[in-house]
């Protein structure tokens, strides 16, 4: 419904109407993971020519007509598409590292988990054959075992043991696994760090859910994080992204933790930045199948529901 929705306000020309009132937009954040090299450039593209783009960094709350385009995770493929496109349109891009995933350049979980739904034609799992034969079983498949992950996320379980024991119990060897879908290692990032349009923020050491860490473990993940992208870029580190982006897993006492390591910190809350709290950034994220006209409508649409909210308060 949501994508349909998308689809009229472009055919009934509400996204148009909406770009020539740009420059009185809230400032706002858009959220990458997955990327289309050629919709990415055409995204982006369109973007520079209605917004001011800037880094995550500079953008200010009342920086009205102006966004910040981030990527999180820093998968091998999307970062490298993403570092291109940024070049070729001098763009500025801010790149969110979990740094343990990167040291041992190996996918995120939630990536083996989408991968391993479209090459095998069933998984044991939790106890349970899953057959993932057709498109439609390996859509129910992937919905089901997110929430599956995302329940035992939430009470505390180590995600990566999770998915070593799925491995195991279907028999695949980590050597299948794709490079493309691992996280950028280390030398990649230092080389990309030179360049002027892209910034490599904090995603955390572990990409734990913060809600299930002590205050002394979470401050060490805030902490040395940090100085570990410090290290391998030689540049500052000022940004953190909470893992998993919701209050439910990020918890609320790692907004004031983080002051004392960086200047803002972005969440997975859709919307577009209404306040002054630079701990608690909103984003709009833009995924797989999210075309041109699906960017605009999301912008357009939070854009909207914040001047509706303004009226109704």
């Amino acid at each position: 419904m949501k994508r349909l929705y998308y689809l009229l306000r472009q055919i009934f020309g509400i996204n148009a109407l909406h770009i020539l009132f740009s420059k009185q937009c809230k400032p706002f954040v858009l959220c990458y993971h997955e990327v289309n090299e050629e919709e990415l450039f055409r995204q982006l593209s369109a973007l520079k020519k209605v917004f001011e783009i800037k880094n995550i960094n500079q953008l200010q709350p009342n920086d009205y007509g102006a966004c910040s385009i981030t990527l999180d995770d820093c998968l091998n493929r999307d970062a490298e598409i993403f570092y291109s496109v940024a070049e070729s349109l001098s763009l500025p891009v801010t790149f969110y590292l979990p740094v343990n995933y990167c040291v041992e350049e190996k996918p995120l979980p939630g990536d083996l988990i989408k991968w391993m739904i479209q090459v095998c034609p069933k998984i044991f799992i939790n106890g349970m054959e899953w057959q993932i034969a057709t498109p439609k079983e390996k859509l129910v498949a992937k919905n089901k075992l997110s929430a599956y992950f995302y329940e035992e996320v939430k009470k505390g379980k180590d995600i990566s043991q999770l998915m070593l024991q799925v491995f195991q119990k279907n028999n695949i060897p980590e050597t299948e696994i794709p490079d493309e879908i691992k996280v950028m290692g280390p030398a990649r990032v230092g080389e990309m760090s030179k360049s002027e349009f892209v910034k490599f923020e904090s995603h955390s050491m572990s990409h734990s859910a913060f809600v299930n860490l002590s205050d002394e473990d979470l401050s060490r993940e805030l902490e040395d994080s940090a100085k570990w992208i410090e290290q391998v870029t030689h540049k500052r580190v000022t940004s953190i992204c909470y893992p998993f982006g919701s209050v439910e897993l990020t918890g609320e006492k790692v907004y004031e933790l983080a002051k004392s390591f960086y200047d803002n910190g972005v969440t997975l809350l859709q919307d577009v930045w209404t306040n002054s709290n630079r701990f608690e950034i909103p984003r709009i994220g833009i995924y797989p199948g999210d075309k041109n006209h699906g960017m605009w409508s999301k912008i357009f649409h939070y854009q909207g529901r914040n001047i509706i909210k303004g009226i109704v308060n």
